[in-house]
């Protein structure tokens, strides 16, 4: 079977990087930032030390993920935003550079050693073997199921197999896919993730259809036991308008809690985007489980837009059909 792989250079991840942030030096005795805005409609009316104060300066504009560069004094390491003089939120900012975090983190991996008087023996293995074969068990797919589906129910999130749910019309319009019908398009997120991230993710998906692109989580937010957190987080990734209270316009985004795909697709890091070609799903289950075959992925990870992941895999496949997804995105 092909089998192909993409890692995006770190290089690259740095220097697009949208929804992580770093401060460069702007100034003397000034900083640079990146914020989230809650929507096009806003912009910053004045920044008074470590708050940003927004005013609105239109009812009606497009639904996109804004980020907005602001000067600040000094490099707090989080701001307070506000709209309408009330509290919007918290956003933390980072000390250290994107690059210097990464650097870090690789060097602690390089680190990471079992201790040599580790004794692995024939009993342990036989319970590592077992542990793996009842993740592919119909039982544990039971489990899992059984949480997505209570989650559509409580929340009235989408459901994977419902595309009649109530909650459809509470979503933007169907749009017919781009992705080919036996591709699949999928974005690994964690509920840690900036919501503002998942968000334009989400937005993405959107543009390119419903029937074959998921956002995929490895599982719920605090376990797969709660419920409630992991429904009102994803219901909060799908609001179009991050303002909205009650009854909101929702990214019509498809959300899987599926961790046999992480498994399946090597995927060690979030955010990873993994296209998939040919998949050939006769049973209906799990497109994580071995049983289901493809001719062939491409994985990339980074915090950056997902028309750009597409880019680069697009490059690296020679897919012309990728590569007119992609271009599709930047419309």
């Amino acid at each position: 079977m092909l089998y192909r792989k993409i890692i995006l250079v770190k290089k690259i991840i740095l220097l697009l990087a949208i929804a992580v942030l770093s401060i460069d030096a702007y100034g003397q005795g000034s900083v640079k930032a990146l914020i989230p805005m809650p929507s096009a409609c806003y912009n910053v009316d004045k920044i008074v030390n470590s708050k940003i104060y927004l005013k609105k300066i239109a009812d009606i504009c497009t639904q996109q993920i804004v980020m907005k560069e602001v000067v600040l004094d000094q490099p707090y390491q989080s701001v307070e935003i506000y709209t309408d003089g009330k509290l919007w939120k918290t956003h933390i900012l980072y000390k250290e550079s994107l690059e210097q975090q990464i650097d870090k983190m690789q060097d602690k991996i390089k680190n990471i050693k079992l201790p040599d008087n580790v004794n692995i023996t024939p009993q342990i293995q036989e319970k590592a073997k077992n542990a793996f074969k009842y993740t592919e068990s119909k039982e544990f797919q039971s489990q899992v199921k059984e949480f997505q589906n209570d989650i559509t129910a409580k929340m009235q999130i989408p459901s994977a197999n419902d595309p009649s749910s109530m909650f459809y019309s509470q979503m933007k319009p169907a749009v017919k896919s781009m992705v080919p019908a036996q591709d699949r398009v999928y974005i690994f997120i964690s509920s840690s993730m900036p919501i503002e991230t998942v968000k334009a993710y989400a937005r993405d998906l959107a543009k390119l259809g419903e029937d074959n692109v998921f956002l995929i989580m490895r599982g719920g937010k605090g376990g797969l036991k709660k419920i409630a957190p992991t429904a009102e987080w994803i219901s909060t990734a799908l609001k179009i308008d991050p303002l909205c209270s009650g009854s909101c316009e929702l990214y019509r985004t498809k959300v899987l809690i599926d961790p046999l795909l992480f498994r399946k697709y090597e995927v060690k890091a979030v955010p990873a985007v993994v296209y998939v070609k040919n998949v050939v799903n006769t049973e209906g289950l799990s497109e994580g489980l071995g049983t289901v075959k493809n001719s062939g992925f491409y994985l990339s990870y980074g915090d950056i837009s997902l028309s750009y992941h597409l880019k680069l895999i697009a490059e690296y496949s020679k897919d012309e059909q990728i590569k007119l997804i992609a271009e599709h995105l930047e419309k």
